[in-house]
């Protein structure tokens, strides 16, 4: 494991645009933590952004499919598979458990003039459908380079309702089980992200000798000629 993150880092750090890749990282993690500190649980969509630095992880890595000493590589699996994850998943989990000890702190209390009860709901329901959202994007990440367009048309397809839903005041019913119930709504999130790690490995693994699609390997090659 520790060689696999050291050969994973000299690997990522040699990847053109690397720091380009982090720097955009770090921006949509500062502006999910901004974003969420400001609406307190309001919606859910400050996940996305907690969620969209994973989607920079895998790009480098994918990038070197360009190369053809990669290629031809003992190690091409690891690096498709094992070495993108063995960043994201830590990342993510931590990330949540960062944003579920914010929330769990403003559930209980209240917050903006909104007495206990109503703001410890509000912040379930942000539970609820932040677990889904880094679910569907830890999912749409692991696959986004190799099925570019049904990739991106499930995303939007699954993203957008719950995106919607988190920003009203309805909570459909198939959530009934844990609506209002705090605690329980932060172990579905934390449920729905370890299902997305588990996704992420399975889709990578699954997809790992499928060609990158004819989109993504130009995009990818204008991209690092530039």
């Amino acid at each position: 494991m520790v060689s696999d993150y050291k050969m994973a880092i000299s690997l990522w750090k040699l990847t053109p645009k690397v720091k380009m890749h982090l720097a955009l990282a770090l921006v949509f993690l500062v502006f999910g933590i901004l974003y969420d500190s400001l609406l307190k649980g309001a919606n859910a969509v400050s996940a996305l952004y907690f969620a969209l630095p994973c989607t920079f992880v895998h790009t480098p890595f994918v990038a070197t499919n360009l190369s053809g000493m990669i290629q031809s590589s003992t190690v091409r699996k690891k690096i498709f598979t094992t070495f993108p994850n063995l960043f994201i998943i830590p990342y993510i989990l931590l990330a949540y458990l960062g944003l579920g000890a914010f929330h769990l702190y403003l559930g209980m209390q209240p917050v903006n003039a909104v007495d206990y009860a109503t703001n410890s709901a509000l912040q379930g329901r942000f539970f609820l459908f932040a677990g889904i959202e880094i679910l569907i994007l830890l999912a749409y990440s692991a696959v986004g380079n190799k099925l570019l367009f049904s990739g991106a048309a499930v995303f939007a397809i699954t993203i957008l309702p719950i995106m919607l839903f988190s920003q009203s005041r309805y909570t459909p019913r198939i959530f009934a089980f844990c609506d209002g119930h705090l605690i329980g709504c932060f172990l579905f999130g934390f449920v729905m992200v370890v299902i997305g790690c588990v996704l992420s490995v399975c889709l990578t693994h699954l997809l790992y000798k499928r060609d990158l699609s004819e989109l993504a390997m130009k995009s990818l090659a204008r991209s690092y000629i530039k």
